[in-house]
């Protein structure tokens, strides 16, 4: 059943980068033009998708303006019992965005796999009020089947200005034994997703002749340490942990 696991995870990157290919080079013309604006690159997730959110932060040949929105109730470090429950609580959203300086020409990537969660949700009418450009990363047949199953009337892609459908089947799951259901798909394509916006940002940078602001690894040398030092130094008070 692996072979059959890793085919199909295969055929689904190549199917989102076929597919989804207009709408990366979109979102990284609107992300490269906020960034040369000193904006920033805010984003978001609840439960396994904050994990996801998690990774594009102080990454080593990734984006140093890239701020994580976040909170310990909808993580799974502490409690992921908790943190299932809570992202589908009504209402508290405006909680997790305190704190954060939030501007007009930043740009707001939401990740919620199933789209139908209060928290992603809320967060993003939130934003897009605010008027900044949002992104979503989701699926579209998962949204569509809570949806109906729940008499849901708005899910993430229904708002934000750009969707990423990441192909993940209902249910996170591409391998059936029986009853059981396995073989978790959204961690792979969802970061497959992540990583080629982030790699078309740089591109932009790349084909302007301009110097990207990415991370090096502070394992290469004493100079790389100092160098991701002064880019945060650069973003001080737009990221979370400066």
């Amino acid at each position: 059943m692996i072979n059959l696991y890793i085919d199909t995870i295969v055929k689904k990157i190549y199917e989102i980068q076929n597919k989804e290919k207009d709408k990366f080079q979109e979102v990284a013309d609107r992300i490269y033009s906020s960034l040369s604006k000193n904006g920033v690159l805010h984003v978001f997730g609840t439960g396994h998708s904050n994990l996801l959110a998690q990774d594009l932060i102080y990454r080593a040949g990734g984006l140093v303006p890239i701020n994580l929105i976040s909170n310990p109730s909808i993580t799974l470090e502490h409690d992921p019992v908790q943190a299932s429950m809570m992202e589908k609580v009504a209402g508290i959203s405006e909680v997790f965005l305190q704190g954060h300086k939030i501007e007009k020409n930043d740009v707001f990537l939401i990740i919620s796999t199933s789209g139908c969660n209060q928290v992603p949700i809320e967060i993003s009418k939130s934003i897009a009020e605010r008027g900044l450009f949002t992104i979503g990363i989701t699926s579209k047949d998962y949204s569509e089947h809570i949806k109906v199953k729940k008499n849901i009337t708005q899910s993430l892609y229904d708002i934000v200005d750009v969707v990423f459908d990441n192909r993940v089947g209902i249910g996170d799951c591409c391998l059936q034994h029986g009853t059981d259901s396995y073989g978790t798909m959204s961690t792979i394509l969802v970061s497959s997703i992540l990583n080629s916006i982030i790699i078309h940002v740089i591109e932009k940078y790349n084909q302007n002749n301009q110097n990207a602001p990415i991370f090096v690894s502070n394992n290469l040398s004493d100079q790389s340490s100092l160098r991701n030092a002064q880019l945060l130094d650069y973003y001080e008070g737009r990221l979370h942990y400066t």
